[in-house]
């Protein structure tokens, strides 16, 4: 994630090879982030700059260098948000200050609460992985568009995968005080939520 231009080119075209070469070897499968970093209102929509990288490496068409990669999108859904007291104490420093920047190490940090904190219930939905008519679709727009339009198609089938939790349905009622989808929760999975959202308040800091 840093470096000079060079640096960053070489670092990309060398996982972009690494991924290509474990796909067409069939060695093993790549788990990789369709966006860096987590989003704040949980939207991980596919950039197109992942898309590019992964390009990077492949020597035949737009359609025959993706097909080569066996693009199969998933869904991880959490009960409970990870970091949760991270993410709004960043949004509230960026809504107070304009901009909100990162300690040395608090990336690192992050990830490691995000592994650790409890989750309750995940689940992992794999979808249908991208046919050649998908490919086929985003290779007849224009060349920077090409990446626009597969990040869409991915984005199709990761969105309808992720599983909403009454934690989900909880959340939304709060935010608006009704209770619109009280029929997916019961009053005690109510409370519970309540009660993990002031434990993870508690822990903030006064003054951010």
């Amino acid at each position: 994630r840093s470096g000079t231009t060079k640096d960053l080119y070489q670092s990309a075209m060398l996982l972009s090879e690494y991924i290509r070469e474990r796909m067409k070897s069939q060695t093993c499968s790549i788990w990789l982030a369709q966006k860096q970093g987590r989003s704040k209102d949980g939207h991980d929509a596919t950039e197109q700059g992942v898309l590019k990288m992964l390009s990077m490496s492949g020597s035949g068409s737009f359609v025959e260098d993706f097909k080569e990669l066996q693009i199969m999108p998933m869904a991880v859904s959490y009960e409970y948000e990870t970091c949760g007291a991270l993410k709004a104490q960043e949004l509230m420093i960026t809504r107070r200050d304009g901009c909100y920047k990162k300690k040395a190490g608090e990336d690192l940090a992050s990830m490691v609460s995000g592994i650790k904190q409890y989750k309750g219930r995940v689940h992992l939905e794999f979808c249908k992985p991208l046919t050649v008519e998908e490919l086929m679709e985003a290779d007849k727009a224009e060349k920077n568009e090409k990446y626009r339009v597969l990040a869409s198609i991915i984005d199709s089938h990761i969105i309808p995968a992720f599983r909403l939790w009454p934690t989900n349905y909880i959340a939304a009622d709060l935010l608006t005080g009704g209770n619109k989808y009280s029929g997916h929760y019961t009053h005690g999975q109510k409370m519970a939520f309540i009660a993990h959202i002031d434990k993870e308040v508690a822990g903030m800091p006064d003054e951010v």
